[in-house]
């Protein structure tokens, strides 16, 4: 299959000819089109989100992707700002987000033993809700990026200061 134009993303691809097939494809990036792999067969084709953050400072990882589900795709275009009507409501964490292997974080626990209190909600606009408060539980586990005085994984800056809090660590952001 030959493209005449450039698609802007792999899944627009598959949107525009449900039977393309994975391999490769022009890809329109900002100001130049370039050659990109596009794997249209695992999981349908359709795009994720994940982030991974570990401080060695208290040894534990932050290991997420967004759910096959419509709160997972929710969260997803909400985070990325594509989406404005996420609120996330007490128990949506659980239902939008899946613990990838590795995690051993208290966030993701509690994500999943008391939904009520995990939640994501960017303070700021949209270009920020990738970094501000992704998931956060209210005044204890927090993962951020927003504000340099808190660089935040799996710890809360204002309360685990005293116990040795570190700003150094590692942040990954995946999207396919």
């Amino acid at each position: 299959m030959e493209l005449i134009n450039p698609a802007i993303s792999c899944k627009r691809i598959q949107q525009a000819y449900a039977a393309a097939k994975t391999g490769y494809y022009w890809v329109h990036l900002k100001t130049e089109s370039v050659h990109v792999f596009c794997d249209m067969d695992t999981d349908g084709g359709i795009t994720e989100f994940r982030i991974f953050c570990t401080k060695k400072y208290h040894g534990r990882k932050f290991h997420i992707s967004t759910r096959k589900t419509p709160k997972g795709y929710q969260f997803r275009d909400y985070i990325l700002g594509k989406e404005d009507k996420w609120l996330s409501q007490p128990g949506d964490c659980s239902k939008a987000v899946k613990r990838l292997p590795g995690d051993d974080s208290y966030l993701v626990e509690a994500c999943f033993k008391h939904p009520e209190y995990v939640m994501s909600q960017a303070l700021g606009n949209k270009e920020s809700r990738l970094y501000d408060h992704v998931l956060y539980e209210h005044g204890n586990l927090h993962v951020q990026l927003a504000d340099n005085a808190r660089l935040e994984c799996d710890d809360f800056q204002p309360k685990h200061i005293m116990n040795g809090y570190n700003q150094i660590g590692q942040w990954l952001y995946y999207v396919r």
